[in-house]
């Protein structure tokens, strides 16, 4: 399981250009949150904050820790990116938020690395803006929404609308994971999966080699967190509302 994310800037630092870097952390942190799991659900608490080279490196918690694996991944696969200069997987949103904590670089900030539990990713150079996006890419994450409909024509699949979007997003199955869908339809469920999102927007369009389905009874909620860093002092369904309202 991993569950922390850092951020390090190398140089001579301001306190605006740290500033800057921890405001935009915080909203890719966000962005990531929302297309990979499908909710903003995860406070992120500071374990360590540094002044030698600029550092800052929190912990995730929520009811569901799958969820706080699943954004430290994509944090960890946004950072390679940058650094080898290769496609990011992910929407323009993504893609922006993250070329903004790079734009730090200018000079007296030498470079910029991300940090998880497991990976580091260090950027020495400024940001390139155009870089090519992938046509079509699939992450591991989850969605969740209502089961619209079941259909085994040219395979096993169903329509589910997801909760963030209200749009549909096919799950395609294999034969032997009948059981896995019986008596879903109509209900809330949590997909786990291969998923293709749209570059534009993140939204979920389709998920494939299906892990978990799961039948949501409750909303999540967060019962234990301390020390929780207040990004920006806005609870998780308005910023969910937000991100959802800008694209």
């Amino acid at each position: 399981m991993t569950d922390k994310i850092g951020l390090i800037l190398d140089g001579k630092v301001t306190l605006s250009d740290f500033a800057n870097a921890v405001h935009y952390l915080n909203e890719l942190v966000a962005v990531l949150s929302v297309e990979v799991t499908g909710e903003n659900n995860i406070e992120w608490s500071i374990e360590e904050l540094s002044t030698g080279s600029a550092k800052v490196l929190a912990t995730g918690y929520a009811e569901n820790m799958t969820s706080v694996d699943q954004v430290v991944t994509a944090y960890s696969t946004v950072g390679r990116s940058l650094a080898d200069q290769t496609p990011i997987p992910y929407s323009d949103k993504v893609i922006a938020k993250a070329q903004a904590i790079t734009e730090a670089i200018n000079g007296q900030v030498k470079a910029i690395t991300f940090t998880t539990s497991t990976s580091t990713a260090m950027i020495d150079k400024p940001p390139v803006k155009k870089l090519p996006q992938l046509q079509k890419y699939y992450t591991l994450g989850t969605v969740t929404g209502i089961v619209d409909g079941l259909s085994q024509r040219r395979g096993l699949k169903f329509t589910l609308y997801d909760s963030l979007f209200d749009r549909a997003v096919y799950c395609y199955f294999d034969d032997g994971q009948k059981e896995m869908i019986r008596g879903i339809w109509g209900e809330q469920v949590r997909v786990t999966g291969m998923i293709y999102r749209n570059p534009k927007t993140g939204q979920p369009e389709e998920v494939y080699n299906v892990q978990d389905v799961t039948v949501v009874t409750t909303l999540d909620n967060l019962k234990q967190a301390r020390g929780i860093l207040p990004w920006n002092g806005e609870p998780a369904e308005i910023t969910i509302r937000r991100i959802r309202d800008e694209f």
